[in-house]
């Protein structure tokens, strides 16, 4: 499946957002309802444009639409960021982000400020009360996954990194299993 869309892509090893999208609409309908169930994704730009203060507002509102506390697992691009139980209790579902990062030169640490800060204007956005504090305390893992080997091919390592994780993605998240997912 995941060569399939390698090989149909315009421009080998490169993706663009318009490209990713359509290839992720292509990625969603290969899959039943009942597996999709426990899973949604954000466009790929609205962690870019959260970090805007001129988007921001607008990043805001189309998050208002979505169905981040009732799915199990929200993903977003461009290191794949996949929000676990973000609706779950601290106690039997709690909250964890995973991020997938296949270009580790590029430090993955450097956007936890800005991820829990997107996390939190999610949690505004829905209404939720949900402090600042509790928001930063939720776990932000960086698992080791497989790297690209140059600059250009993040979209498709993103679409198999969401491909193996709805493959098998636990009925409930464990930070003991991970990251299982990723075994290519």
């Amino acid at each position: 499946m995941m060569e399939d869309i390698y090989k149909s892509s315009k421009e080998p090893q490169k993706l663009n957002t318009n490209d990713f999208q359509s290839h992720i609409q292509y990625l969603w309908s290969i899959f039943s309802t009942e597996e999709l169930d426990s899973f949604d994704y954000f466009d790929c730009l609205w962690f870019a444009y959260s970090m805007k203060s001129s988007t921001q507002g607008k990043v805001v509102s189309w998050i208002k639409h979505k169905n981040v506390f009732t799915k199990k697992y929200t993903f977003g691009h461009w290191s794949l960021l996949i929000l676990c139980h973000l609706g779950g209790s601290s106690l039997s579902n709690p909250p964890v982000m995973l991020l997938l990062d296949s270009l580790h030169s590029a430090d993955p640490t450097r956007l936890f400020s800005e991820i829990k800060k997107f996390v939190f204007a999610i949690y505004a956005a829905k209404g939720r009360e949900e402090s600042e504090e509790e928001i930063a305390s939720i776990p932000l893992l960086v698992p080791q996954v497989p790297q690209q080997v140059n600059g250009t091919e993040c979209g498709f390592f993103v679409l198999c990194y969401i491909y193996l994780f709805i493959k098998s993605a636990p009925h409930s998240f464990s930070l003991n299993d991970y990251p299982y997912f990723v075994c290519l």
